[in-house]
């Protein structure tokens, strides 16, 4: 698990690079992750712009411009 200080250094780099590129395609390898993953989010995210990067706790959040 990854320190919160490391977490914050990813958020900072992924803002100075991933913003305003488009997701054009989405590709899941595994199943058995900790939370069930909705199975409409290839229709959803592919085709979309990223606005943001954010950070809460340990998990980094990418938010969309499809909402």
């Amino acid at each position: 698990m990854p320190e919160l200080a490391e977490v914050e250094t990813i958020k900072r780099y992924l803002e100075k690079h991933i913003i305003n590129d488009k997701i054009v395609e989405y590709q899941q390898n595994r199943d058995n992750l900790r939370y069930t993953i909705d199975p409409c989010i290839k229709k959803n995210i592919e085709n979309t712009h990223i606005i943001s990067v954010s950070r809460r706790a340990k998990y980094l959040l990418i938010n969309l411009n499809s909402g």
